[in-house]
């Protein structure tokens, strides 16, 4: 009795030291995971936005506990235009990762070849690239606002993706607008035409994401 006493106690403690390293090692490739989700995202958001004339951008970002999934970019496309986008990706870690690394490689190659593209096609070319190519079936989608300045025709056109709306402060009533104008989300239906929405922009306005 006593030796079997010795051995329960004995394969009692071998199985919580076997439960404690396995929670050690799921700890350590979950630290490791969110560890290259940061890095790849520390590689695509701006280090710094470009200065452009007559405009004042601020950038301010602080993740929460996960890591991985949330982008912005400023591009500069003319001498008096520029986008402007900001999105997020529905899962966390490595495998949303990816998928902003995509997004925002995407974005730049359209905008770097067509400059003048419209907003709502330039959703509707990620979409389709994202849901065809990239996401596929898997259940993961990203939401994105996209804006573009056209600082020599005072005009801001943009499209809201499934993301929280713009604010946008008009200088001139002194008021708030809020910008849903766009679409659905991005990544999962492919074929999806997304509207645009427009607003004059003068000294003072300003556009809050």
């Amino acid at each position: 009795k006593e030796n079997l006493e010795i051995l329960i106690n004995f394969v009692a403690v071998a199985i919580d030291n076997s439960h404690l390293m396995h929670e050690r090692l799921e700890r350590q490739a979950v630290e490791r995971e969110m560890t290259i989700a940061r890095q790849i995202q520390e590689t695509i958001l701006p280090s710094d936005v470009e200065p452009i004339a007559g405009v004042e951008i601020g950038a301010v970002y602080y993740p929460a506990r996960e890591v991985g999934g949330d982008f912005y970019d400023v591009v500069k496309t003319g001498e008096s235009q520029f986008f402007v986008v900001l999105g997020d990706v529905s899962s966390k870690g490595v495998p949303a990762a990816l998928i902003m690394s995509a997004s925002s490689g995407i974005i730049k190659s359209v905008l770097d070849a067509s400059p003048g593209i419209s907003v709502g096609d330039l959703a509707g070319k990620l979409n389709e690239l994202l849901a065809r190519d990239i996401i596929k079936s898997r259940e993961m989608f990203v939401t994105l606002f996209f804006c573009k300045f056209d600082l020599e025709n005072h005009l801001l056109t943009y499209c809201n993706a499934g993301h929280l709306p713009g604010l946008f402060w008009n200088s001139s009533t002194q008021s708030v607008e809020t910008l849903f104008e766009g679409g659905p989300i991005v990544g999962q239906f492919p074929g999806i035409r997304f509207k645009m929405g427009q607003r004059d922009i003068l000294p003072g306005d300003r556009l809050f994401l």
